[in-house]
């Protein structure tokens, strides 16, 4: 079975990087980017179904908004993640 994959859009990708350069949440972010290859997270993700497609998004305890577009294989399992936001939830 080939490895999961998590990928980050151009969005993500910013939020993520402005995050991780954060000295009071960098490390945090990256534990939780780490977190995402163990999919799906259970202690803080959520997956649901919305207009016949396969999202994430993390719980509202969580201090970062991630969300994404699941990636399944023909069989229906999860092969990846396309993380479309990642930031923090709210603003300082």
């Amino acid at each position: 079975m080939e490895k999961f994959q998590v990928f980050l859009d151009d969005e993500a990708t910013a939020g993520f990087e402005e995050l991780t350069g954060h000295k009071a949440y960098g490390e945090l972010a990256k534990r939780y980017f780490k977190e995402l290859y163990d999919f799906p997270p259970s202690a803080w993700g959520d997956v649901h179904r919305k207009e016949g497609q396969n999202y994430f998004k993390s719980d509202n305890h969580v201090i970062f908004d991630i969300q994404g577009k699941i990636l399944l294989d023909g069989q229906g399992h999860y092969i990846g993640l396309k993380i479309t936001r990642f930031r923090l939830r709210k603003k300082e």
